[in-house]
């Protein structure tokens, strides 16, 4: 009698096959879960084959495990089934008995071998993709030197999670790292946006939705490559005018090259006719290397038909392009119905025009015609991320994940990820990204978008891999410029100066050698900070101004406001806060106008730092605590940091000691959290100040050389010289002249290293107060004029008082009357920092033979032992 099924023995057997074989040798993960479902198959446990118990069992999610949420099980297995029609076509083609997983299944079947069927594509829900074959981004996050955070910001850092992505099915799996090999690339296609002949505004959303449909089109079947839209906005603005009909020779090779492509379509559309019976004609024209003359394409349709016109130009252009038709379509509909498709592509063109509150105002007139539409709530959740506006976006990819069942596969991935992000859940959102890399290999986006995720889950040595993997890749995609920015993103977050720089200027080149604008002021504003820290003022200056210009041409209100924000930071590091404090209200005018609540809340905490300095501590306080009130709503750990950081400052300058070691307490904990290390190093030596201040020397000390040794490790000058004074001042106080001695030569040294204003204030102060104490008079005097015009030039009150203290202490030290300065002890300015004030008043009692008891109570009722101390030395000489 014949048999049907195969016995237990047989599935084991051919259990064991599987494993073994080369597709499923190092793929322990795949290896779990077809022992998992197999076992429990063959013993009749069929009800524990379910998706929440395969993440308990096999993944070792715990019981809070929300399949709906974490996508793991359902990745695995469409990677299972991948796995399993790749070994089949291959090594298992004579195997006798056949192992499947049914879509939408996951308990196995079993059979004997039968005729091989076509491979399997990757999965997809019954309603094909929409129109946008990839997507803008995500804003900058805050930092320590906050920054931008793409090949310009909107680009690079989320440009698959915009609108609709393309489906590429790349067969197999290949090796991931340097030995790997990948399969041949794909050929690259970029579609430009038509040009309106007839220039009616009422028209221009057909620009944006004939591209996006007819990429979208194209990318069916997998079989072309197509770049993310934002990237392909981004060079068209290279292009003034846009072309109708093809590119010349070179522009046609800075295009192509600059995003990776062989071919580029360009073309235009016409409307004609009376309101009721509207005509809209289109002509695409096929550029290619080995075709500079192009062919050109066209149809004609309705307005109101815009799907079939994009269908019927798929399909001719795919014959041009010696592409076969796709077994499906993927423009079965558009991310909006016909009466909201005109609002969803002009917020589109809104959004990629740098403009995302226009955008939000289209998107509520697309979401009242079309409530339940995903990829619109996908846009807006986009939007209101690039303002800052964390929570709402937040709700609104709730919406978009709610609704996204209908979509393909690849695109309910993308909005996982997304929420991933929204949610701080950037490990989750990193295995969302390696399925998609594992699926689609030559996709430089989704490589890019996990290196990015890695970075924020503080998985560097991970993030490093990929990025070699990267620049494995065949050409052209290992010489993609996010790969490049993907370095520097990581560099950027291990607070690593030098590569940050290297890879900025890589992209400066890359820039260069493509006449791309908008790539090269992205680059240059990229090389400022680096540039500073390594003293390189002049060339961080020029690269600012021109990263400036280019913006300004281009429209990019997002790039000039950045650029003000770094001159700001480098005007304070060159200790002119006056003029700093005009460069951050300028970000912070740009921020108010365009709504970007990030783009305020790191303007308002940048101002309240330069107010400190000014000695405006009211204002100060009210700026910082702004920044903090909007770091709160935004949800967003790094700036809520930065804000205590920063009150923890003026809480210090106060002499509320208690509540500045509870916040610089809180921006450790924080900062090592996020594994931000200029954030802990800086934090520890506010901790060390507060305990210094306190008289607990040993344990200043002991954060001084914790911030010492996070400092080296960057490597970051600055630091390095701020916490070389730091450990100098604590021998100073202690009067350990032996250790001091060695202590201030270094931090001298390191100063003038760094380049910083402010190091090199502190650094004659420290020099001062060390020579003071030897009966190096002389030399005192040298050093406190020496740092005379530094504090004119920056006009910090704090510095302008502790100056004419010095001074004032250097000739009581001699028994000589003070000059002067003592006239600024006698009129102590409102905002000079607490322990400076009152040290201010003692040395002022002892100038003038007064009772310094009111001063000393004072300090000893707000714990500062250090001024009871000094004053107690100062005594005794």
């Amino acid at each position: 009698m014949n048999r049907t099924h195969p016995e237990a023995a047989e599935v084991l057997e051919a259990r064991a096959r599987l494993v073994s074989s080369p597709v499923f040798v190092r793929s322990r993960r795949l290896i779990r879960l077809l022992e998992f479902t197999i076992d429990a198959a063959l013993s009749g446990r069929t009800e524990e084959i379910k998706e929440y118990t395969i993440g308990l069992e096999v993944y070792g999610r715990g019981p809070d495990f929300d399949p709906r949420a974490d996508s793991i099980v359902r990745v695995e297995a469409s990677r299972l089934r991948q796995k399993l029609a790749e070994h089949y076509r291959n090594a298992g083609q004579s195997d006798p008995i056949r192992i499947d997983y049914p879509k939408g299944a996951y308990i196995p079947e079993f059979r004997f071998s039968t005729p091989l069927a076509p491979p399997e594509p990757l999965p997809a829900a019954p309603r094909a993709p929409a129109a946008q074959p990839n997507s803008p981004a995500r804003p900058p996050n805050s930092s320590p030197a906050p920054g931008k955070t793409s090949i310009k910001t909107r680009a690079l850092v989320a440009a698959c999670t915009c609108a609709a992505v393309a489906l590429f099915v790349v067969r197999g799996e290949p090796t991931r790292g340097l030995s790997g090999a990948l399969p041949p690339v794909r050929p690259g296609v970029a579609v430009l946006s038509p040009v309106n002949l007839a220039g009616e505004s009422a028209d221009s959303w057909l620009s944006a939705a004939i591209r996006e449909l007819v990429a979208s089109e194209l990318s069916a079947g997998g079989k072309l490559r197509l770049p993310p839209g934002e990237l392909v906005a981004r060079s068209e603005r290279m292009l003034s005018p846009p072309p109708s009909a093809g590119l010349a020779p070179d522009t046609f090779t800075d295009i192509a090259r600059t995003l990776g492509v062989d071919t580029v379509l360009t073309g235009s559309y016409l409307v004609v006719g009376d309101p009721g019976n509207r005509q809209l004609h289109v002509d695409v024209q096929i550029q290619r290397r080995d075709s500079p003359s192009g062919q050109t394409v066209s149809e004609t349709g309705t307005p109101g038909r815009l799907l079939e016109l994009a269908r019927r130009l798929g399909f001719r252009l795919r014959e041009r392009l010696g592409v076969p038709e796709a077994s499906e379509s993927h423009t079965e509909s558009s991310p909006a119905s016909p009466p909201a498709e005109a609002a969803y592509y002009r917020a589109l063109q809104r959004f990629r025009a740098y403009d995302p509150l226009g955008a939000l105002r289209d998107l509520d007139e697309t979401l009242a015609q079309d409530p339940a539409e995903p990829l619109s709530f996908l846009l807006r959740a986009e939007c209101l991320e690039l303002l800052g506006r964390d929570p709402e976006a937040s709700h609104a990819i709730e919406q978009a994940f709610e609704l996204r069942r209908p979509l393909a596969r690849e695109q309910q991935l993308t909005i996982e990820a997304e929420r991933d992000r929204l949610q701080h859940t950037p490990g989750r959102e990193a295995e969302v990204f390696r399925a998609l890399v594992t699926f689609y290999p030559d996709d430089i986006e989704y490589r890019f978008q996990l290196v990015r995720a890695l970075n924020e889950a503080g998985r560097y040595p991970e993030s490093m891999t990929e990025i070699a993997d990267m620049r494995a890749l065949p050409a052209p995609l290992n010489q993609d410029p996010r790969i490049d920015w993907a370095d520097l993103k990581t560099a950027h977050m291990q607070t690593d100066f030098p590569r940050r720089l290297a890879s900025a200027q890589k992209l400066e080149q890359k820039a260069r050698l493509l006449h791309a604008d908008w790539l090269l002021a992205d680059a240059l504003i990229r090389e400022v900070s680096p540039l500073a820290r390594a003293n390189r003022l002049p060339e961080a200056k020029a690269a600012l101004q021109a990263a400036r210009e280019i913006d300004r041409r281009l429209g990019d209100r997002e790039g000039v406001a950045y650029t003000y924000r770094n001159e700001g930071n480098l005007l304070v590091a060159a200790g002119d806060a006056p003029k700093a404090l005009e460069a951050f209200n300028r970000d912070l005018a740009i921020g108010t106008e365009a709504g970007n609540l990030e783009e305020m809340s790191n303007a308002w905490n940048a101002v309240g730092v330069v107010r400190r300095i000014l000695g405006d501590l009211p204002g100060a306080r009210e700026a910082l605590e702004q920044s903090l009130r909007i770091a709160t709503q935004r949800q967003s750990p790094m700036a809520i940091k930065m804000a205590n950081l920063n009150l923890a400052d003026v809480q210090l300058t106060l002499g509320d000691l208690a509540g500045a070691r509870r916040q610089f307490t809180s921006a450790l904990e924080t900062s090592r959290q996020l594994g931000e290390a200029e954030g802990e190093a800086k934090s520890l030596l506010g901790l060390g100040y507060v305990q210094l201040f306190s008289g607990e020397f040993a344990q200043a000390l002991s954060q001084f050389e914790g911030a010492a040794a996070v400092a080296h490790h960057m490597p970051d000058a600055q630091l390095i010289g701020e916490s070389a004074i730091a450990v100098a001042n604590v021998h100073l106080a202690t009067h350990r002249l032996d250790l001091a001695r060695p202590a201030v030569l270094d931090a001298r040294r390191l100063a003038e290293t760094s380049g910083d204003v402010y190091n090199r204030i502190e650094s004659h102060f420290s020099a001062a107060r060390l020579a003071i104490a030897e009966n190096r008079f002389a030399a005192a005097s040298a050093e406190l004029r020496a740092a005379k015009p530094l504090v004119d030039q920056n006009r910090a009150v704090d510095l302008c008082l502790r100056w004419a203290t010095l001074l004032t202490e250097n000739a009581l030290a001699q028994h000589q009357p003070p000059g002067g300065e003592l006239e600024q002890l006698r009129r102590i300015p409102a905002g000079s920092a607490k322990a400076s004030a009152l040290t201010a008043q003692v040395v002022l009692a002892r100038a003038t033979h007064h009772d310094a008891d009111g001063p000393l109570a004072e300090a000893h009722r707000l714990s500062l032992v250090l001024i009871e101390a000094d004053s107690r030395a100062a005594a005794v000489r």
